[in-house]
């Protein structure tokens, strides 16, 4: 127990190395500071203007560290369907069962021991990519949990962050049509 009467968690740890890798972006976030937000049309003063650190990634390891652990932040964007088929072999040579990467502007790649797709980014009208990949990652997750195979997971995790960025905000909206409709689209983009 610490001074303050807060228990100090401690982590006991093999080696030298990081206990976890974050694969992810590092980005820098503007801050402004207003006294409101000034609706459309209008302006606001900034009193105070903040570049911090920031990117899913880099706030990922922030978070690690500050609960005990220690974190290595790694990785760069992949640009072609063949970087991310190299670098998830790459991947899976070092031990997880399943690695899933964005291709930067082109799709997701999701690999396996025993294969791996490629899924294009649908011909879609885009509104708002925040939360894509939230909802990527939720669709992965929760086809696995179900024991679907890792194409099929692949084909949900797709099309949940297709349903995702038809509407502004970065909030899914991941109604069984909406899923169903980005199903419907990626099932006839792969047979073109």
């Amino acid at each position: 127990m610490s001074r303050n009467g807060t228990s100090q968690a401690r982590v006991t740890r093999p080696g030298p190395g990081p206990d976890v890798i974050v694969f992810g972006q590092i980005a820098r976030d503007l801050v402004l500071v207003v006294d409101a937000v000034p609706t459309a049309s209008r302006s606001a003063d900034v009193y105070q203007r903040r570049e911090l650190l920031g990117g899913k990634g880099a706030n990922q390891a922030v978070g690690l560290a500050q609960l005990g652990m220690r974190p290595a932040l790694a990785g760069s964007p992949v640009t072609t369907a063949a970087e991310a088929e190299k670098a998830a072999a790459e991947l899976l040579r070092q031990g997880p069962s399943l690695v899933a990467l964005a291709v930067e502007d082109a799709g997701n790649l999701v690999a396996w021991a025993d294969g791996c797709v490629f899924l294009p980014l649908p011909d879609i009208p885009l509104v708002d990519t925040t939360g894509a990949g939230d909802a990527f990652v939720a669709g992965l997750i929760t086809a696995l949990a179900k024991n679907a195979g890792p194409q099929r997971a692949a084909r949900l995790a797709a099309a949940a962050a297709g349903a995702t960025v038809g509407h502004p905000g970065g909030r899914p909206a991941l109604t069984p049509k909406a899923v169903q409709d980005q199903l419907t689209m990626l099932a006839e983009s792969t047979h073109r």
